[in-house]
């Protein structure tokens, strides 16, 4: 997740347009929020992932 977000913070220092921004800024929160969702389904059911 760190480095999605560094990827992030560099494109927010690009000359992109304001709206591709905007669109890559839910993806990374929708992404970092998808992992850490998997990591706690990881953690508190380890018997339906083993």
């Amino acid at each position: 997740m760190d480095a999605a977000t560094a990827a992030f913070e560099k494109f927010q220092g690009t000359d992109a347009p304001a709206e591709a921004k905007r669109q890559a800024g839910r993806w990374v929160a929708g992404m970092v929020g998808e992992l850490s969702n998997l990591a706690w389904q990881l953690e508190h059911n380890r018997g339906r992932w083993s």
